[in-house]
């Protein structure tokens, strides 16, 4: 991806009425505009940014995936049309996704910037529940119908005691059963592969920014592509970086390509993809994609295509693998993905608490009293300050964990543990030794994982 810094305003810039009033971008054709996205469905884009009075407007994109880098599109050094507005064609690739925004320069010095808008093309934004166009395949075995799952709410967890009965059934991945579906639980940066209804396997993941946040919605998963590229538009591309030229296929071994290995789109632009760093798990770090290393990525997409018998020689995906040449997998029947918002989770007797990463409210006594009363814990006699101070023990880098019979039984908050959201989280320093002779060791000891086999 291209390595660049955003060009900073004049804030408090003494602008007379040639910059009073805010520039705006629009694109056309749009032929959807769902909610955050504007969807079109054409090689070509109009982007118009209208600013009365500017001399000079430059048009800069980021895609989704891209972090804080970004390229320019296209700089006027004076208005393109009768009516003051500078108005480009520009062509697109057909994995464009990303926020696309202006930056007005006037005769005064002043610089303003237009709100972004979220422009993707239709085949980079899939729809949630119909599969992208495909070529049949002849001879092949006709798709087999998978049972859909009933979806828990999305401000619960799926390992929730209420959702689970407080068994969680492990199991062994196998092939060709396509009974499988996917939840995510943002708060505590994790994401589960169930098969016919057993826990497969549970992922370690970084999620989108506060400013960023990732959609908490039920999705599917269509399709899988091995060494996605990122193609900059032909023309007429003004590149930060001289490296990259317009048209130019920049393959997922690239380190300026963002998205890595595999991406896998979950509609509207949202997309899993490899991690750019380890420390990417267990952090706000995306523009709203889930972020998953290289390794679990891999597992987590093979997985997928054994399940649901995906119509692709195995020789071919460890090609793909090996390789950078791109490979696009359609699934025979869509997965679902729940994402979810869940920040107090009481799991196999035990209460998780995860921090509210989104600052959305969640960690209060109210909400946690409600979650012990749905797992037959009478709380009555808790006191609503006991229940706030445990509530507020996560924080970035950490979860709060305490067992459900201690919170019945009215033992302090320090009879429970603090301990790391995932492997990349910097530990909680450990406590003094707590009464009882109990080991700092094994009052922070967290449960192993459970990974891939």
């Amino acid at each position: 991806m291209i390595a660049c810094d955003r060009p900073e305003t004049s804030p408090g810039s003494a602008a007379g009425d040639a910059s009073a009033v805010k520039p705006t971008i629009s694109a056309s054709p749009i032929v959807d505009d769902k909610g955050q996205w504007k969807i079109i469905n054409a090689d070509y884009v109009t982007l118009t940014v209208k600013a009365p009075a500017a001399q000079r407007a430059r048009i800069f994109y980021r895609p989704v995936a891209a972090g804080d880098e970004y390229v320019e599109l296209k700089t006027f050094d004076a208005p393109s049309g009768v009516a003051g507005d500078f108005a480009a064609r520009v062509r697109l690739p057909a994995d464009f996704a990303g926020d696309v925004w202006a930056e007005a320069h006037y005769p005064d010095g002043a610089e303003k910037d237009t709100d972004p808008i979220s422009l993707a093309t239709n085949t980079a934004v899939a729809d949630k529940t119909e599969p992208p166009s495909r070529n049949s395949t002849e001879g092949s075995a006709p798709a087999e119908k998978t049972k859909p799952a009933a979806p828990a709410p999305l401000n619960k967890s799926a390992l929730s005691d209420e959702i689970t009965g407080s068994r969680i059934e492990r199991a062994s991945f196998q092939n060709g059963r396509p009974d499988i579906r996917i939840d995510v639980n943002v708060p505590a940066f994790q994401l589960c592969f169930w098969q016919n209804g057993k826990l497969i396997n549970s992922y370690e993941i970084g999620v989108g920014r506060k400013d960023f946040p990732i959609d908490i919605s039920n999705r599917k998963i269509w399709q899988i592509v091995f060494n996605p590229e990122w193609v900059p538009p032909d023309s007429p591309w003004v590149i930060k970086n001289p490296k990259v030229s317009p048209g130019e296929h920049i393959p997922a071994s690239d380190s300026r390509n963002p998205l890595g290995k595999i991406k896998i789109p979950l509609g509207d632009g949202y997309l899993i993809h490899q991690a750019e760093k380890s420390k990417d798990i267990g952090h706000l770090v995306s523009h709203g994609c889930i972020r998953m290393q290289q390794a679990d990525l891999i597992d987590l997409s093979e997985k997928i295509i054994a399940a649901t018998s995906a119509p692709v020689p195995a020789e071919k995906i460890q090609h793909a693998l090996n390789s950078e040449d791109r490979l696009v997998v359609n699934l025979r029947s869509p997965i679902p993905i729940s994402i979810r918002y869940d920040t107090l989770v009481v799991q196999q007797g035990e209460l998780h608490v995860y921090p509210d990463i989104y600052g959305r409210g969640t960690n209060t006594a109210q909400n946690l009293r409600s979650d012990l009363s749905g797992v037959g814990v009478d709380t009555a006699g808790l006191d609503d300050a006991v229940l706030s101070r445990i509530a507020g023990l996560a924080n970035k880098d950490q979860e709060f964990v305490i067992s459900k019979s201690d919170i019945r039984s009215g033992a302090p908050p320090a009879a429970g543990r603090g301990q790391p959201l995932t492997s990349q989280n910097t530990p909680p320093p450990l406590p003094r030794s707590a009464p009882g002779g109990a080991s700092k060791r094994t009052r922070h000891a967290r449960p192993a994982p459970h990974r891939r086999r």
